[in-house]
């Protein structure tokens, strides 16, 4: 028996109950709203909580207490999942360099990660040269790819003509220049090229080919020609990018309904409600399976902003971008 100084199994059980309650309150709650082209966003049916930001047709507020339940938002979650799909959103943002001017259509590019990008640009302010791992795209009569080391010099032409985060995109680099070691960046041969050769800033580390079905090559091309196509004002022609992908793939089957939700998953087009909830369900269930415990509590802060540019990518690449330049 249990003597009176003792709390008991119920006491024990409430007690319990209330400091999850008091943990999941100083948590808090992030809710993802579609509201359509409006400019002004309608505050009815909305939530009470502190507006984070707007871009497009979505808002992004958060608030103190438990989620509430579903309505107009298409995706609830709490602070500490948001805080930890952010960072993987910053983790597993990659980029696509094109070393032809944007109004002429590229022929070679490179996919890289954001973050050796900028931490390239940084070395090259104080170094002659900067290595880092990348996948070559080349796309003249057919496709091909290759992986090795990206040389860069203070006299690189390169522009960064799209970004892009999506689990797509990972699963691609994991299997193909994330196979580059770091020794093989450290030990490449970083002699410096010559301006107006191109081909001289490229040492491939493999010629094995990667293993890359038609879906990936299709992302693929579509981010290599994503900065082309708006300098061309094509980028919603669905048909005429589907010509191009399939002249390139060898494959006269492509419809531009494919290549159209093709556009949304690599991030040339704002995404649907449907598919933005789809996109968030996953990276939900991966935030909290990373998350097997909170040590304090998430203050909000503009980080979440990267939940918005999942669904408004375009928009943020032209408005939000140079903001989170600054912030590397």
């Amino acid at each position: 028996m249990a003597s009176k100084s003792s709390p008991t199994s119920k006491e024990v059980h409430e007690e319990r109950n209330d400091f999850m309650k008091d943990l999941v309150y100083r948590d808090g709650w992030v809710e993802l709203h579609f509201v359509g082209n409006t400019k002004k966003v309608d505050p009815v049916g909305l939530p009470d909580g502190n507006l984070i930001a707007t871009l497009g047709g979505y808002s992004l507020y958060s608030g103190d207490g438990e989620p509430r339940p579903p309505n107009k938002k298409f995706a609830t979650l709490t602070r500490s999942d948001a805080d930890v799909i952010c960072k993987l959103l910053a983790s597993g943002i990659y980029c696509m360099l094109i070393a032809d001017s944007g109004s002429k259509r590229p022929s070679d590019g490179f996919m890289v990660k954001y973050t050796d990008w900028v931490t390239a640009q940084h070395q090259l302010k104080t170094c002659d040269i900067a290595a880092i791992p990348a996948l070559q795209l080349e796309a003249k009569t057919g496709f091909s790819h290759s992986v090795g080391v990206l040389r860069l010099y203070k006299r690189t032409k390169l522009t960064c003509t799209h970004i892009f985060y999506r689990p797509w995109a990972s699963h691609v680099w994991s299997i193909t220049a994330g196979q580059v070691r770091e020794a093989d960046v450290h030990e490449a041969d970083v002699q410096p090229a010559l301006h107006d050769d191109a081909s001289k800033i490229w040492r491939p580390t493999s010629f094995k080919t990667f293993p890359l079905d038609q879906k990936h090559k299709r992302l693929l091309l579509i981010s290599f020609f994503a900065g082309f196509w708006r300098s061309q004002n094509l980028i919603k022609n669905s048909k005429k990018c589907a010509q191009t992908i399939g002249d390139l793939l060898g494959d006269s089957s492509i419809r531009p309904s494919a290549v159209s939700a093709d556009l949304a998953e690599a991030g040339c087009r704002p995404l649907s409600p449907s598919l933005a909830l789809r996109l968030f369900r996953e990276l939900i269930a991966e935030a909290r399976s990373l998350l097997s415990k909170r040590t304090r509590p998430v203050s909000r802060n503009q980080t979440f902003v990267l939940l918005l540019a999942m669904v408004e990518p375009e928009l943020f690449s032209s408005e939000l971008l140079k903001d989170f330049i600054n912030k590397d």
